[in-house]
């Protein structure tokens, strides 16, 4: 069912069952069919809250389709910015975080500011796509089994003898095409139907439609998932990773159903705590002289009934230094900033398991670099600082500049006089 209007909310905002919200095409109330879908949704999954005849969203943003009408969560630090604003941050981390640029031409970034999360990833998925088909798809052999009037390959006996007995003019034959019937190609033919499926924006579903002329049959639902976690690229097909990551996106959207005899509740959600930290972590692999590792993770705990680890969220070390930097990124506000006593507890583990010799409390802002808090355990030499990292510039994201604000963050001990350059 193709959605027609979408509703946008922030993290952590209680949603009514019958309570009118206003789009930009007019007020929308939370009808009854969609408030069932929604907490089938919620109880299902774990990523709503469900209350008193109401919903709360949590840290998942992203977008969840009720039939109709498409709710969009979006992330928000603080009170202030539009929606369009936090709109463009949430895509300009999806993207970084999966590895997929996200520059925009002049003409196509004012119209994305008028779409929601998904309609922005999809006009992404159609750029690269397009871009696949201008430089031609791939061509490799498959074997393709069909009734022919004349003899082509090998003869299939048993096909034969059961459909063309009485038909000798008939061969069920097996042969190799060279064709562009390739998995990366009917992945994309995938994505491509599921863009006309579902979105009613014109332009949308024109281009996906002028673009799904050039594909062959797409895969079955059933094959996607396990083909896209084991699907490979070589020389050949390294040109449509960009398109592949995006479609994967679009395609791994299935929630739990209502009842019984619906189909799925399509949803694309991101856990905030995450996303935060994937996105530091690519800004901070793309600073020369830094390594960085993600979710590493040590043993402190070994029993019979089973051992426990920690995984601080990034380690980072300066050429030629062997202590790391620990730092535990958290997506919430930090007004006073004094953090919690669990954070401090778990940056102090973090140090003496790791052999660090400082931790760094991450946390986003709204805008302007704010210095963090320095402070030193009493046992031990470690120190631990809380820092914030504004995301938003003049309300558009800017990766250049979260790059040269988490240098001025880290002088002390990351750049030690000497930052290296963005």
């Amino acid at each position: 069912m193709r959605t027609e209007r979408t509703l946008t909310v922030f993290e952590h905002q209680r949603l009514r069952l019958g309570q009118e919200f206003e789009t930009p095409r007019g007020p929308v109330t939370l009808d009854p069919r969609s408030f069932e879908k929604l907490s089938a949704f919620a109880e299902h999954t774990g990523a709503l809250r469900l209350g008193h005849r109401s919903v709360i969203t949590t840290q998942y943003v992203g977008t969840v389709d009720l039939g109709r009408l498409r709710l969009e969560i979006l992330p928000k630090v603080g009170k202030r910015g539009e929606a369009a604003s936090w709109r463009a941050l949430l895509t300009h981390m999806v993207l970084h975080a999966a590895n997929v640029p996200s520059h925009w031409a002049p003409d196509t970034a004012l119209r994305v500011r008028r779409m929601d999360l998904l309609q922005v990833l999809t006009v992404r998925f159609l750029d690269a796509t397009a871009q696949v088909v201008r430089d031609g798809l791939v061509h490799d052999y498959h074997e393709v089994e069909e009734t022919l009037t004349v003899y082509r390959g090998r003869l299939m006996a048993a096909s034969q003898l059961r459909d063309n007995l009485a038909h000798r003019e008939r061969f069920a034959v097996a042969y190799e095409a060279w064709d562009t019937w390739h998995p990366v190609n009917r992945v994309l033919a995938a994505a491509l139907d599921r863009v006309l499926a579902e979105h009613s924006h014109p332009e949308l579903t024109l281009r996906a439609a002028e673009l799904r002329a050039a594909f062959p049959p797409a895969l079955p639902t059933r094959s996607l998932r396990p083909l896209l976690s084991r699907l490979r690229l070589d020389r050949r097909t390294r040109r449509y990773k960009v398109a592949l990551q995006l479609a994967r996106l679009l395609l791994l959207r299935e929630g739990p159903t209502a009842d019984r005899g619906e189909k799925p509740i399509p949803a694309l959600l991101f856990d905030m705590n995450q996303l935060f930290e994937r996105y530091i972590a690519r800004v901070l692999r793309g600073i020369p002289g830094l390594k960085v590792k993600s979710q590493s993770q040590r043993t402190f705990w070994r029993s019979p009934a089973g051992n426990r680890v920690l995984k601080p969220d990034l380690l980072v070390w300066r050429e030629g230094e062997s202590a790391p930097l620990v730092i535990d990124t958290k997506w919430k506000r930090l007004d006073d900033g004094r953090p919690s006593d669990t954070d401090l507890r778990q940056i102090f583990a973090y140090l003496h398991l790791f052999g660090g010799r400082r931790g760094v409390l991450l946390y986003p802002d709204e805008a302007g670099g704010h210095p963090g808090a320095l402070g030193h355990y009493e046992v031990g030499t470690q120190s631990c600082e809380t820092a914030r990292v504004p995301l938003l510039f003049e309300g558009r994201p800017d990766r250049r500049a979260v790059t040269q604000d988490l240098l001025k963050l880290w002088r002390m001990d990351v750049l030690n006089g000497s930052a290296p350059t963005a």
